[in-house]
């Protein structure tokens, strides 16, 4: 049920801070309350909070009554719903670092670790289904396997690719998409970590050589994915040159 009310400009605020009230002590049973004023304001709707209120201006919540969204009362919107995109066709192409190559030869040609993983941060802007990890190769390829992996801001894993050796790096100076073994519904805007291992010497990957950001490598064991500690300054020729999608 939708219902709809007309209202003076002035009788607009009374109205929208009474149902704010209203709201925090005893949720109504309407599905939309949708208020339209007669003339145009001639002021925007204020939430005016008393001197030395500490508590929320505004809270939208769950059934299970978690807060989903707010404002504070500094002023400051927080979602951990995150933000949904407005195209039809959500974009998931985000470059770690923002680091986007100019050719395929862009970058140290560094050649991979066994017992190494290449992280960088990389920022997601808005909510997105990423299906995985497109790094780019270097100046050799093939015959060692790779790994790719999704860690949250905090440093836990969140999405990996496949722990069974079964995908072997492609094809020298190409970008090669590995997939995670589920899509990951990640929550934007925020910060993330994306990671690359191979597990050999002998195929090179591309990464990072300048940068003031978040980038460093790992000591691991192949096929064996744990939490990192997330970097906090740039190391050079640590963050791999790659991207989401």
């Amino acid at each position: 049920m939708t219902t709809r009310f007309k209202v003076s400009g002035a009788a607009l605020g009374i109205l929208l801070a009474a149902s704010l009230l209203f709201a925090q002590a005893k949720p109504t049973g309407l599905r939309a309350l949708l208020i339209k004023a007669l003339s145009p304001l001639d002021k925007p709707l204020v939430i005016k909070l008393a001197a030395g209120q500490s508590v929320d201006a505004l809270e939208v919540r769950n059934s299970s009554d978690t807060i989903l969204t707010k404002i504070d009362s500094g002023g400051v919107f927080t979602s951990t719903a995150g933000i949904v995109q407005t195209s039809a066709t959500s974009g998931t192409h985000n470059y770690a670092a923002g680091f986007v190559p100019a050719a395929t030869t862009t970058g140290t040609d560094t050649a991979g670790i066994a017992t190494k993983i290449w992280v960088s941060e990389v920022f997601i802007p808005t909510n997105e289904t990423l299906t995985g990890i497109s790094y780019l190769i270097g100046s050799v390829g093939g015959t060692d396997k790779v790994v790719v992996f999704l860690f949250d801001s905090g440093g836990a894993v969140l999405a990996t690719s496949a722990l069974d050796s079964s995908v072997t790096v492609g094809t020298t100076a190409t970008f090669q998409r590995v997939p995670f073994t589920a899509t990951y519904a990640a929550k934007g805007p925020g910060l993330y970590y994306l990671g690359v291992a191979t597990n050999g010497t002998t195929a090179k990957l591309r990464t990072q050589p300048f940068g003031d950001t978040n980038a460093a490598n790992f000591t691991w064991v192949f096929n064996t994915p744990a939490a990192i500690t997330p970097p906090t300054t740039f190391t050079a020729s640590t963050g791999p040159i790659a991207l989401t999608y």
